[in-house]
């Protein structure tokens, strides 16, 4: 049950990367994509952490 739920998720993902590395035949596209998708929410958690800051002061 839990792999279909996980797949049914990733279906319907508005992160349409989540969706890519599930449904990509290869490894080393599977890898690209977990990796820019990482990358993509690093950089929106360091925006939101940054415009807190600057807000707090």
């Amino acid at each position: 049950m839990g792999k279909t739920v996980v797949a049914e998720y990733v279906d319907y993902a508005i992160i349409h990367g989540v969706e890519r590395i599930k449904n990509s035949p290869f490894a080393a596209l599977k890898m690209l994509w977990l990796i820019a998708v990482r990358e993509s929410l690093g950089m929106i958690t360091f925006q939101v952490v940054t415009l807190c800051r600057k807000y707090d002061r």
